[in-house]
């Protein structure tokens, strides 16, 4: 009876098997689960392709007393947008053909229930030659008071939520016909898990199995219904624009509900914060796209003036001297794959700054990578072309004080843009060509 219910244990390891990748290297390139723009689904079913990492295919569950062995597994995640580093496989149901139990030692027949415990699949990091495989950590989320059990005769085996030892490799798999898919193998150890009666509990749960993820449409999840699904790394995101478009705009987006809450340029240090209502650069571009664009010749005032609004009425200048803004597209985010979010760097001529006059002292913004990101978004008009909007949110910009102005390393900048394309100028809309992320 002990040794049932140690398989039981070893069911338990089951919930896992969706699970366990090993945590990327330092070094290594993360991967991303990939699907077509249309998928809704993704379903995870049992791989029976016998020379896998069991060999029979099995979902196959071991411990010191003997194993727990079934030939069904399925669950399914719904995804939105176009790729993730995790997804997380619900409805959770492992058994054996035309029945609601596995196979234990003994012939006894244990049954395991997930109690709306999940997988949480991460895709890991990049392995092997080809850039389509992948290898990373799984755990286990169970709803507060909630396990995974594996009943057998007179025991049961209960499995909480946990990232057991282990990993999990998807291979992207490209059929000559239909639509590509992954597949996954687990290996996953020291599994925890607490025994009841005759079942005693242990942390060296071991769990090896195979299965397939396969996008959908919808249901039901029939080929024709069926999307492509792969491993590889998270998609880079580009500046894209007509062919004919020599110059792209940054102006000021004073749409309110940005991310400041009058779509004003704020630049804040510790002598206080700096205001101003429109702002202006360009770049130059050649080809039709690129990961990062220089935005030069840029100007921050209030409208009629040459200042801005600093504080206690004061009017400080901002000058560039030379000072440009790169943009990187960075990384795809959302839902629609028309958005990204990505770096900015300040760079300047060699001795120049970034510097901001107020009455008895300056403040200095040297050239640097600040923290935070901006936010780039695909924007399509009822009519006209295509342009983007960019919201800022800097953090950790490092800058010198002169006199009664004291320098820090946490300055902070929010504001908003609108990058236009022309094919020259001037910047007329007879001018205008279509500008997109990513």
């Amino acid at each position: 009876m002990g040794s049932r219910l140690k398989l039981a244990g070893l069911a338990l390891s089951l919930c896992c098997m969706y699970s366990g990748l090993v945590i990327p290297a330092a070094g290594a390139a993360a991967g991303n689960f990939h699907w077509t723009a249309s998928t809704t689904k993704l379903t995870a079913k049992q791989d029976d392709e016998e020379g896998k990492n069991t060999e029979t295919g099995l979902q196959v569950l071991g411990t010191t007393s003997g194993s727990v062995e079934c030939d069904e597994a399925s669950g399914e995640a719904s995804v939105t947008g176009t790729e993730a580093s995790e997804v997380t496989i619900q409805g959770l149901k492992y058994n054996n053909t035309g029945k609601e139990t596995c196979a234990g030692p003994f012939s006894t027949s244990p049954k395991v229930e997930f109690n709306g415990c999940d997988y949480r699949f991460a895709a890991g990091e990049v392995i092997g030659e080809t850039g389509m495989e992948t290898k990373g950590p799984t755990t286990i989320e169970c709803p507060e008071g909630k396990q995974i059990t594996v009943t057998a005769p007179f025991c049961q085996i209960h499995i909480p939520a946990q990232t057991p030892e282990g990993h999990v490799v998807y291979h992207t798999i490209t059929p000559a016909e239909g639509k590509h898919y992954v597949t996954a193998e687990a290996t996953l150890t020291g599994i925890k898990y607490q025994g009841t009666e005759l079942c005693s509990g242990g942390t060296g749960g071991q769990y090896k199995g195979n299965f397939v993820l396969k996008g959908y449409k919808q249901t039901p999840h029939e080929a024709a219904q069926q999307t492509g699904v792969e491993v590889r790394e998270p998609s880079s995101g580009n500046f894209h624009w007509t062919a004919s478009t020599t110059k792209l705009t940054a102006k000021q987006d004073d749409e309110e509900g940005k991310n400041t809450e009058t779509g004003l340029q704020v630049l804040g240090t510790t002598s206080g914060s700096v205001e101003c209502d429109e702002a202006s650069g360009e770049a130059s571009v050649t080809g039709t796209e690129a990961s990062e664009v220089t935005i030069q010749g840029l100007k921050y005032n209030n409208t009629g003036k040459e200042t801005c609004a600093g504080p206690f009425s004061t009017s400080p200048k901002v000058e560039f001297n030379g000072c440009d803004y790169r943009f990187a597209a960075g990384e795809v985010i959302g839902e629609t794959g028309m958005e990204t979010k990505g770096p900015t760097t300040i760079e300047c001529p060699e001795g120049k700054q970034i510097t901001v006059t107020a009455p008895f002292c300056q403040i200095h913004i040297p050239a640097q990578t600040p923290e935070g990101h901006v936010v780039y978004h695909t924007i399509t008009p009822a009519e006209g072309k295509h342009y983007v909007t960019a919201e800022a949110t800097l953090t950790g910009i490092k800058y010198q004080g002169t006199e009664l102005c004291s320098g820090g390393t946490g300055g902070q900048y929010k504001g908003n843009f609108v990058l236009k394309g022309y094919k020259q100028t001037p910047h007329e809309a007879a001018q205008q060509t279509g500008v997109e992320v990513p």
